[in-house]
């Protein structure tokens, strides 16, 4: 389940263990795994959470905030895996939640106010995608991620994304 890896450029430095693929994403995958959350927790600083679209729009699955990650101030969106949310039971809330429209609103919402203060975007990837029901088609999702994708694309702020799981 491992190989084993030299982790210094010289034959004499220690060998590193590097867990196989599989176990690389059975890893990423564990619903005890670090989210968002905890990642700003321990790497971030003056974190200042920010809600829903701007008009009136909220969707708990996505977390917006203004930070100081690694010293550098920026805008933070990161999928809000542990959020509580429709579905949840009583011993916690059900993970892998997909995104809604109001979801990618608010993402635009973040990368609209990075372009606008000139901060860079941070990116926390930790999500099971996009909500595939009635409701998401009927408010827009396809046009959504449309207009997220090309924000992205166009933003004039620096980007850097973070594979935190799914």
């Amino acid at each position: 389940e491992t190989e084993r890896a030299d982790a210094a450029s010289d034959s004499t430095g220690p060998e590193a263990v590097v867990p196989s693929a599989e176990v690389s994403i059975r890893a990423s995958r564990r619903p005890e795994r670090p989210g968002v959350r905890d990642l700003l927790r321990v790497a971030a600083e003056d974190v200042s959470p920010l809600s829903g679209t701007g008009a009136g729009e909220h969707d708990p699955g996505l977390l917006l905030a203004l930070a100081r990650v690694g010293g550098t101030p920026c805008v933070v969106l990161g999928h809000n895996r542990r959020s509580a949310r429709k579905g949840d039971t009583a011993e916690g809330p059900r993970e892998g939640q997909a995104l809604g429209p109001a979801g990618l609103r608010t993402a635009r919402r973040g990368m609209h106010i990075a372009a606008e203060i000139g901060l860079p975007l941070l990116t926390v990837i930790d999500t099971a995608g996009a909500a595939l029901s009635r409701e998401a088609e009927e408010g827009g999702l396809a046009a959504e991620i449309a207009r997220c994708l090309a924000d992205m694309v166009t933003l004039p702020a620096p980007t850097l994304c973070l594979l935190l799981g799914q």
